[in-house]
Parts: C-alpha cells; structure tokens; sequence
C-alpha cells in the first residue's frame, strides 16, 4: 500500500472541495448521496439514485425505513460535517463523546419514531451484543463508558501530533470503534459517519467505503474482524472510496 499516494489523492480532492461546500453546491451532493447510498447498503438497506433523490426531496416513494434510514444518515452526516468543517477553519477540532453521542441521535431519531430502533438514541448500550456476518465480539457492555472515555482521548492526542498521517488515524479509529461497538444499533453507519468527521476536522474530504455490491460489503466486513490487519485494509477502502460509484441498483 503506497500511503504517500493514497495521502496526494485526498490532498487532491481537498484542493477540489475545500473550503467545505453547502450542500446546495452540485458536486458536493452527488458525493454526499454516494456516501448515503453506500453506507446504508452495508446494513442491508438498498436505494438507487432516483429513490435517494425522491426522499431527500420529500418525494416519499418509497418505505418507511428506508425513507428513515436515508433521513438520518443526510441529517446527521450534514450536521457533523458542517460543524467539523467549521472546527478545522478555526482550527479548533477536537473529538468528543458529546459528538459520537450526537452522530447516533440524528443518525436514528426517525427509525426510533417509526419502531424499527427499540432503544434511547444518544445512549450507549447497558447489554451485550452480537454483529451479524462480522467475525468480532463487540466489547463487553460494562466497560463501554470508560473505553469510549480513552478512546477519545487517543484520537485527541494522536492528533496533537504534527507527525501524525490522518488517513491512517482515521482507518484505525473506524476499526477500533467498531469492535467496540457502543450503541445498541447503528454502529456500523455512526462508525462510518464518524470516519469522515475526523477526515473533514483535518482538512480532508468526506470518502464513501463501497457497499452497494455484495463484495464490496464481504470485504468491509473481513476488513474490521482481523485486527491490526484491518487497518492496512480499511486504508485500501477508503482509497476506493474516493471513486464513485455506478448506480448497480435498479
């Protein structure tokens, strides 16, 4: 894996699209709905364009629950963005819990309206759980609140490094927060979300991690269950991830 190109492609991207655009701007919202698309097609969740278009506009036209997964993720991905980008142009970015906590309230205030999230938004888990095709055990639900406490800490203090690389910073940060696991549900799609929050809070631009194929999603999931391993992969899908991808759905 050759960093120092993977580093010039997002430095590229970042000439291109910083300072950060509002959604308004064209190019930046067909790069948000690549995002959108992708990360909910990880959970299962599939929408083509023209349906992705439809619920943003309020054109409903499609199901509850994926209208409420698409929503949240465009709401709570626009929210974070926003407020990192204005962090980083103040050169103030800093993680915290309060952020993490605030990604997952957005992210699943409509599907927790509409029943199909049966938990507190905002809220760590107080239980255990398993992930489907993942091939980790999340952590232990009694040591969440103190994990989560160093967790942030240490992307803080990485981060007050100036020899620090953000890219890998980032890659491994997604894989740590998802073998920790702290909400109920949502994980994957905060995990996600959050990866960009910390790209965009150093400059970079928001990536898409490939999802649509079945593939693509065998290989996110191979990426986060074997360990340090995982992080050189999980740089190799966010390299993918700044390629758009075709609409495979119909």
């Amino acid at each position: 894996m050759d960093e120092r190109k993977l580093k010039a492609a997002f430095e590229a991207i970042r000439r291109e699209v910083h300072p950060f655009i509002a959604v308004a701007n064209i190019e930046w919202y067909s790069l948000f709905k690549d995002e959108i698309r992708n990360s909910i097609a990880i959970e299962g969740i599939f929408a083509n364009r023209k349906e992705l278009l439809d619920v943003l506009e309020r054109n409903k036209r499609t199901s509850d629950q994926k209208m409420a997964a698409i929503l949240g993720y465009f709401e709570s991905a626009g929210s974070l963005y926003d407020y990192a980008n204005n962090l980083y142009n103040e050169q103030e970015f800093q993680l915290r819990i309060a952020d993490i906590r605030q990604i997952h309230t957005l992210l699943m205030r409509y599907e927790s309206q509409l029943g199909t999230f049966q938990g507190t938004v905002g809220r760590f888990r107080r239980e255990n759980v398993e992930v489907a095709d993942a091939g980790f055990r999340p952590l232990d639900a009694a040591y969440i609140s103190d994990m989560m406490g160093g967790f942030v800490q240490w992307i803080n203090a990485q981060m007050a490094d100036p020899q620090h690389n953000p890219l890998r910073l980032a890659a491994a940060s997604h894989v740590l927060f998802e073998t920790i696991h702290p909400f109920k549900d949502g994980n994957g799609r905060v995990g996600r979300i959050l990866l960009n929050f910390l790209l965009i809070g150093e400059g970079y631009a928001n990536i898409a991690i490939k999802g649509v194929q079945k593939n693509d999603r065998e290989r996110y999931y191979e990426a986060l269950a074997i360990g340090d391993d995982g992080f050189d992969r999980m740089l190799r899908m966010v390299e993918v991830g700044l390629q758009p991808t075709p609409d495979l759905i119909d």
